[in-house]
């Protein structure tokens, strides 16, 4: 399966060590989603809705050219973005 353009984006700026920029929303639901929350536990703990929290997943995706949660949170980890432990919710 050939790469989306964004997904070609994203891949050529992690191999050029280029940092991903995360708000503090995408960083809080990357951590959330390393830790194995849903989306509906995310929205409880951030107090926002469920469709935000998807919305801010598809971009979070989009900025770590993912194609989904669980490739979102191995690049976390790869960008040093996630640590083990981390699990704080707080945006």
């Amino acid at each position: 399966m050939a790469l989306q353009t964004h997904d070609r984006a994203a891949l050529r700026q992690r191999l050029d060590n280029t940092p991903v920029r995360l708000s503090p929303h995408h960083l809080a639901i990357l951590r959330m989603l390393a830790r194995g929350a849903s989306a509906a536990e995310i929205a409880v703990e951030l107090h926002i809705a469920t469709s935000t929290v998807n919305s801010y997943a598809a971009e979070l995706r989009h900025r770590l050219g993912a194609r989904n949660a669980a490739q979102a949170v191995a690049i976390g980890y790869e960008l040093g973005l996630l640590r083990p432990g981390d699990s704080g919710a707080t945006p």
